[in-house]
């Protein structure tokens, strides 16, 4: 009975941390790029039609759910974000009702929470954000085609086959990528698992029957658009996609880690029983020979020892690399060495073939096997872990592992909930504003993140003259906000979702048509640099955007407004605060024309920056290492380079012009432009 309560109090407590945490940090914090999935509903509930008056990457069903809650709430992200937390505990529950067909109740809540949690702390969770609703079919699809092959040849296991293929329907229609590559490992599944040839065929029958009519009729109901798929290349190649694993350096990297850690565990395996004879045996003299404050003391270098290697040397590299590793060991028992405990187990073989190709569709994306595609196997692993005849010893040490790494992750995400490519929200604790915009009360954010959102709200109803004369160029919750629609099809223009053909449509029409008003979200270098390596692409047209508008401004075609500095890493970590930055500004404002270049460099002084070097159409005409007299005037189109303490720079740079896009460093910035009639 005892064991019983005590079993109960860990599960209870392991949900209830993952529910608190969600309950601190759920409305403390918002991106500048939070909202893409609203703006989409926004636009169907606005009569816009899916792929043909805006494009959308994926498939539709989430689209979908946040337009009916929209139709419920309004446009009110304290409520999204409410619901966000809900949704994010039936995704950490079904997780755990997945890994209870396989281990004991302890085991699977343990590894669950410490899987969650390692995807929590990513920098881009949002609970309210697709991938959770993701997991939520994901694991429902694998909890109930689990039961069914636990209760095949019976009523019940027909009805749970049946609720599986829905949700494997639906996941598809949320997530294309791991709905078809999870359909199509259950060809290889059931040639496991069938008794017979023909056992085979019917289940395949069974499987394909199914899955039309399910499909013919969510596609009734929110039909896509096959294009998405056959004539998107925004994740670079069929070729890029299908190898990315192997090709790209740190995918690459995280199978090596697998690999080796791999050949270890079969290496303990073949010699366990020695190993095992060995530790017995020490521990026997250990506590023979050794007195009880030696003991003690020993047991607690050796954690403290762990505790430091944790901090310092551990990385997710080493948690994907270690799960993936277990699951090849899963499959080697399966399948290879046929081990008796999980041979005969079909639902064992399974689960081993969906996991690998659920990992596998994580490679498909641009950001593979992190934490977010890794979850099921993380957890799956973890548990096999728990669940394992392990020395006490041992098992005390694997879970002051857990449990160190889950105190670290609760308190890092309260210091830093949100950084995705230097788009940063700072703590929690500095979450004490709120934006003017009405769609966000109760969110809580930083200050400097508020005021850029307050200073739209203010400039956009000024300007504002039609629901399509703002064009905001990957910032799409700006639409929403402002009750705009985008201009011309694309309501983001992120790398990864646009395919090439959409992008140079998207250009041609702003060319063709500008927009009165254009604000660019400027992503920086680095994200551009990224994501050439990681798609196989040697340009974007999305640089060609930001180079038009600085030659247009140089025309006089549009007037510079102003520019802000997307908050960033460097402005908040003690190490980088009092540090100084080196940039190149393009200097936009028109303030600045026919001024003398020694007056600017005696304003930047008085800032405490240094004015190194000016360019004009790729030619010197000052360095900060001639004693010449600065005596040139100002033109738009000069590239400068200053240099002083980052927030000096931050603060100074927006007033002066923008950032070129292809040396910008890690920095975001966002530009504002009027058009000249």
């Amino acid at each position: 009975m005892n064991d019983i309560r005590l079993e109960k109090f860990i599960i209870a407590l392991s949900f209830i941390a993952v529910l608190i945490l969600h309950l601190l940090i759920f409305n403390h914090y918002f991106s500048l790029q939070e909202g893409w999935w609203e703006t989409y509903a926004y636009l169907v509930n606005k009569g816009e039609v899916i792929n043909k008056d805006f494009y959308l990457a994926w498939t539709p069903l989430f689209v979908y759910i946040n337009a009916f809650y929209q139709k419920i709430f309004g446009i009110n992200f304290f409520a999204f974000a409410c619901i966000g937390v809900v949704a994010a505990m039936i995704q950490v529950i079904l997780l755990y009702l997945v890994l209870r067909e396989f281990f004991y109740k302890v085991s699977s809540a343990v590894a669950t929470i410490f899987a969650s949690l390692l995807w929590i702390v990513g920098g881009s969770y949002i609970a309210k954000d697709y991938h959770t609703y993701v997991f939520i079919i994901e694991f429902s699809t694998l909890l109930f085609l689990v039961k069914s092959i636990k209760n095949e040849n019976s009523k019940k296991g027909t009805i749970y086959q049946i609720l599986g293929i829905l949700f494997l329907v639906l996941l598809f229609f949320i997530k294309q990528n791991v709905g078809l590559v999870l359909f199509a490992s259950l060809f290889v599944s059931y040639a496991f698992i069938s008794s017979s040839v023909k056992d085979y065929f019917k289940r395949i029958g069974f499987l394909l029957l199914f899955t039309i009519i399910f499909f013919a009729s969510i596609n009734f109901i929110m039909p896509f658009d096959p294009s998405s798929i056959t004539d998107n290349d925004s994740k670079g190649s069929l070729w890029t996609i299908a190898t990315r694993f192997i090709f790209e350096p740190l995918l690459f990297k995280n199978l090596i880690v697998a690999f080796i850690i791999f050949i270890f565990i079969l290496v303990l395996k073949r010699y366990f029983d020695c190993i095992c004879c060995i530790y017995d045996k020490t521990m026997m003299k250990i506590m023979h020979d050794v007195a009880s404050p030696i003991r003690f003391a020993m047991v607690g270098a050796i954690f403290i020892v762990l505790g430091y290697c944790i901090i310092h040397f551990t990385s997710k590299h080493i948690y994907i690399g270690f799960s993936i590793s277990i699951i090849l060991f899963i499959i080697t028992m399966v399948f290879i060495i046929k081990n008796a405990k999980i041979y005969k187990s079909k639902e064992y073989k399974f689960m081993a073939l969906a996991i690998t190709a659920i990992v596998y569709s994580g490679t498909l994306t641009s950001y593979a096997l992190d934490m977010n595609t890794i979850l099921l196997c993380l957890s799956f692993a973890f548990a096999y872990i728990l669940n394992q005849n392990l020395r006490n010893f041992v098992r005390a040490i694997f879970l002051f592992w857990m449990l160190f790494i889950m105190a670290l992750i609760f308190y890092s995400k309260l210091l830093n909930p949100y950084n995705w490519l230097e788009n940063y929200q700072p703590s929690i604790f500095w979450a004490d504003s709120e934006a003017s915009y009405p769609q966000l009360k109760g969110m809580k954010m930083d200050k400097k993140i508020s005021e850029i959102l307050d200073f739209f709200h203010e400039y956009v109803g000024k300007k504002s003259k039609s629901d399509k004369d703002f064009y905001f160029f990957n910032f799409p919750i700006m639409y929403l906000l402002n009750d705009k629609i985008p201009p011309y099809k694309l309501m983001t223009q992120w790398f990864d979702v646009v395919p090439t053909k959409l992008a140079n449509k998207e250009y041609e029409d702003f060319i063709n048509n500008p927009s009165d008003n254009v604000v660019l979200y400027q992503y920086s270098a680095l994200a551009f640099d990224v994501h050439k390596r990681f798609l196989q692409k040697n340009h974007f047209m999305q640089e060609e955007f930001h180079k038009t508008m600085n030659e247009w401004v140089k025309e006089g075609k549009y007037k510079f407004i102003r520019s802000f500095v997307v908050p960033s890493y460097l402005e908040y970590a003690p190490k980088y605060q009092n540090g100084a930055i080196k940039m190149e500004v393009i200097i936009q404002n028109s303030a600045l024309i026919g001024e003398n270049y020694k007056k600017l460099k005696i304003w930047l002084d008085a800032n405490g920056i240094i004015l190194e070097n000016v360019k004009r159409d790729g030619a010197n005409i000052y360095s900060s290492d001639d004693l010449d007299d600065v005596s040139q005037s100002i033109n738009i189109g000069d590239v400068v380079v200053i240099e002083g303490p980052i927030k000096y720079v931050f603060a100074i740079f927006p007033q002066i012009g923008v950032m070129p896009i292809d040396r910008s460093g890690s920095l975001n910035s966002i530009n504002i432009y009027e058009r000249v009639r």
